[in-house]
């Protein structure tokens, strides 16, 4: 799952999805997890 940590308490993750969505996952299923730069800005369309 790929999402923002938005909190780890109680043994429990919760993690943001892109959608907006917040998910609820518990400490024990946690493998890996990084710290990812937010995309970079949109270029402006071309003319």
């Amino acid at each position: 799952m790929v999402g923002e940590l938005r909190g780890w308490a109680d043994g429990l993750l919760t993690v943001r999805r892109r959608d907006g969505t917040d998910v609820e996952v518990p400490e024990a299923d946690l493998v890996a997890g990084k710290v990812v730069p937010p995309p970079p800005p949109r270029r402006a369309p071309r003319s």
